[in-house]
């Protein structure tokens, strides 16, 4: 079962809302702070999903080191788009990682690609 968050008017996509901390919350909060340009990643998204031409649903998803946007294109396909947070690590290995778990899964598992 996937939940639907309602964002506010006033939450920003940018900012870390899905928690807080008892010591040091603005501090926790700035560091899981990433700044993009929302419609861009929307576009990227239709433009990289074959026959979609909009965005019919998306949802943000947020953990301690990424957000998680998933997007329903009007063509059925869903595309997951995941932003790693600057306390994160270095991008190379964020990236080296989350492909290495993925071929893993799909030697082990005989996943589709």
């Amino acid at each position: 079962i996937v939940e639907v968050v309602k964002l506010k008017p006033e939450t920003h996509l940018t900012d870390y809302t899905a928690g807080r901390w008892l010591r040091n919350d603005n501090g926790e909060r700035k560091a899981r702070y990433i700044s993009f340009d929302f419609k861009a990643l929307v576009d990227k998204v239709v433009s990289c999903c074959e026959g979609a031409t909009s965005i019919q649903t998306w949802l943000k998803k947020e953990g301690n080191f990424c957000k998680a946007f998933v997007f329903c294109t009007d063509n059925g396909k869903q595309i997951v788009a995941k932003l790693p947070t600057p306390i994160a690590g270095p991008k190379s290995l964020i990236t080296n990682s989350k492909v290495a778990t993925i071929r893993y899964c799909m030697l082990i598992f005989t996943l589709r690609s």
